[in-house]
């Protein structure tokens, strides 16, 4: 009914309005390097969905060459897909 109308636009800036909160871990690399692995991961997920502007994705990738350290920020879901991938390049690094 058009009396909602106004709930609903409540609702949803209050559901919709919110910061990124999405978290971040630190990756560690033993053999790659952080700056070449987080250069491709960042790549690899730009393209994952073609046709999907990069102003909607919420994924970030930055690294730390001192430390060897690639950070990556991602929903939870897409956290646990970059983790397999890192490790995969860490390892298969020479």
């Amino acid at each position: 009914p058009a009396g909602r109308v106004d709930d609903i636009k409540k609702e949803l800036k209050r559901l919709l309005d919110v910061p990124n909160t999405a978290p971040f871990k630190a990756f560690k690399l033993r053999k790659a390097s952080a700056q070449l692995v987080a250069s491709q991961v960042q790549n690899f997920w730009n393209t994952r969905y073609p046709g999907e502007p990069l102003t909607k994705n919420q994924f970030r990738v930055t690294f730390d060459i001192p430390n060897n350290t690639v950070f990556v920020q991602a929903s939870p879901g897409d956290l646990k897909d970059v983790e397999a991938l890192i490790e995969q390049m860490d390892t298969a690094a020479t």
